[in-house]
């Protein structure tokens, strides 16, 4: 399985949930600067946005409300792939994040490769 590494926010906690799947899918956590040409996930105060990285286009946020496990999303008017992808005008209890394919399903929160947090 292919590994990449997660970057965790200004020395942030990764949520649970996060560590869980980084760890399943063969991904380690860096408390480093991450750089800044790869597609960024961010946690920061109950919040989780995916912005591409400049060769991916259209900036695109997911807003994370942890206590009820529910995702609200906005994107740029020109939506790109990944956004149309993912349907921006649903909400999802849990969603499966994929940066390379733009794929997104309700099944459980997952990194892909080149998505990182910062």
């Amino acid at each position: 399985m292919k590994s990449f590494v997660c970057y965790a926010f200004n020395g942030q906690t990764v949520p649970e949930i996060l560590q869980t799947e980084i760890q399943r899918l063969g991904g380690v956590i860096s408390y480093d600067q991450a750089p800044d040409d790869v597609p960024i996930l961010l946690f920061k105060d109950g919040a989780l946005s995916l912005t591409p990285g400049s060769a991916q286009g259209q900036p695109l946020v997911l807003d994370y409300q942890d206590k009820y496990s529910t995702f609200r999303q906005r994107a740029s008017k020109d939506k790109g792939p990944l956004a149309k992808a993912i349907g921006l005008d649903k909400k999802r209890d849990l969603m499966v994040v994929d940066g390379m394919l733009g794929t997104a399903s309700d099944s459980l929160l997952m990194l892909s490769w080149g998505v990182q947090i910062q």
